[in-house]
């Protein structure tokens, strides 16, 4: 079985103040299996912001979720870029969306990989 093992399920964080990101924290571990058969399991408790730039959520938010958590384990960043383009196509996103999502993480994801985040 490839793909999503089990549904999103996530909370909003509340912000601080208006100009903080908005994170959100699984409620429950999120299973995915890729397409050269390695299983992430995404923990509960986990914190994400999906997609740091692009707002609002959509059905991308699987691929950004997934990616942060990769990221946030040291993955190797080109392998975690590569999953996230996986998950992206599986998701139903346009090519224009893949392509400018994967490139900009490819260009700018640097600093979150090795600087951290949440």
């Amino acid at each position: 079985m490839k793909g999503l093992l089990s549904p999103l399920s996530v909370k909003r964080i509340p912000k601080k103040h208006w100009w903080n990101r908005q994170y959100y924290e699984f409620l429950r571990p999120m299973g995915y299996a890729t397409k050269c058969g390695l299983m992430i399991i995404v923990p509960e408790g986990f914190i994400t912001d999906f997609a740091t730039w692009i707002k609002p959520r959509g059905r991308y938010d699987v691929p950004t979720a997934l990616h942060d958590f990769t990221y946030s384990k040291g993955l190797g960043r080109g392998f975690c870029d590569k999953i996230f383009k996986e998950t992206m196509t599986r998701a139903g996103c346009s090519r224009a969306r893949i392509n400018l999502m994967y490139y900009g993480v490819r260009i700018f994801g640097w600093w979150n990989y090795y600087f951290g985040g949440k």
